[in-house]
This record gives structure tokens, C-alpha cells and sequence, in this order.
């Protein structure tokens, strides 16, 4: 059980932090990849998921999860990163088993930001189960539901959201209220 300290200091041990600049950064935990951004993405931070994606899949993983988590100040991609997103993501597509799509916030704008990356990924249609939502704890469930029995690590839903958030807060702590990212 992940309750006890030393399971804990185990399930840490297991996580594997990628930065990507101060502000877009991966974690992998067995063959699940969370994508932390605090800001817009760049085309860097995009490609370092399909070389996460081929690095998993070389090393046996019979498919991964992508979670991406996205701060709510953060703001949206450009056009052309738009594009480049869809562009990797239909060359990672036959690896994936599940893609949860997390756009933090409340209120009329973080829906509107919600609505319109479902709209781009259903267009898109990249051939993988892909889910819309307003927060990482929301997220997991489904995120691991959906995953199946690809994923052997042995965790609670809670329990992989916690990790996954504490390593943000070290990694990638939130701007000051009010300042708004942009990709460097």
C-alpha cells in the first residue's frame, strides 16, 4: 500500500522527471507520460512526447497513457504549434491506449479552452480514446480505466494524481496570480 512511507519513497523513486525549460516539463510512471505546461507549447516540448512515446515503446511497454496537464493562465497554442501538435500526435497515435486532455480552471474561459481542444483532437481523429477535463484528480480514473491492464504499477488513482501534482509543485511551481505565460 502507497500509504506507508516506504511504498511512498518506492512510487517516488519510480517517477522520472523530464524538463523541457522551467515551464513544460513530462513525468513517466511505468509507461503513463504526464505532460506538465504552464504555459503555451512550443514545438520542442511537442516533439518530446513522441520521443517519450518511441522511448516507452522500445523499452517493451505494449502502448502508454498521455495525461497533459495544463494551468489555467496558460495560454493556448498558436496556429502553428496547433498544427505541429496534430502532426505529432498522428505519429504517436498507434502507441497510445488513452490521451486525457486536463485544461485547469473555472468559469466561462477554462470551458471555452476545454471546448475548443476537443473540438481540434476530434477532428483530428487520431484513432485513440481521448477525454476532455477540468482536473487531474477528475482525470485519473478514466485516465487509468482506460489505460487497462497495460499499466502494472501498483497505485491508487489518488495516490498517482498526488505524486504527479507534488512533483509540479517542485518542478514547476504556478506563475504569480495574474502573470500570464508565453512559450520562451
Amino acid at each position: 500500500m502507497l500509504g506507508r512511507p516506504e511504498a511512498r519513497s518506492a512510487a517516488h523513486r519510480s517517477l522520472r522527471v523530464i524538463a523541457a525549460g522551467s515551464e513544460h516539463g513530462y513525468v513517466v510512471f511505468g509507461n503513463l507520460i504526464f505532460g506538465l505546461e504552464s504555459t503555451e507549447p512550443s514545438r520542442q516540448y511537442i516533439d518530446g512526447f513522441n520521443s517519450t512515446v518511441n522511448t516507452l515503446v522500445r523499452a517493451g511497454h505494449q502502448g502508454v497513457g498521455i495525461m497533459v496537464v495544463i494551468r489555467p493562465d496558460a495560454k493556448p497554442p498558436s496556429e502553428e504549434v496547433r498544427k505541429h501538435i496534430v502532426r505529432v500526435a498522428r505519429e504517436f497515435a498507434p502507441h497510445v491506449l488513452a490521451f486525457a486532455h486536463v485544461i485547469e480552471g473555472e468559469g466561462f474561459l477554462a470551458a471555452a479552452k476545454r471546448a475548443a481542444m476537443t473540438f481540434i483532437m476530434t477532428t483530428a481523429r487520431l484513432g485513440f480514446p481521448l477525454k476532455v477535463f477540468s482536473s487531474m484528480r477528475e482525470a485519473m480514473p478514466w485516465f487509468l480505466k482506460t489505460v487497462g491492464p497495460a499499466f502494472k504499477e501498483n497505485i491508487r488513482h489518488d495516490q498517482l494524481s498526488a505524486l504527479v501534482e507534488d512533483v509540479r509543485k517542485t518542478h514547476f511551481p504556478a506563475s504569480s496570480p495574474g502573470e500570464v505565460r508565453t512559450a520562451k
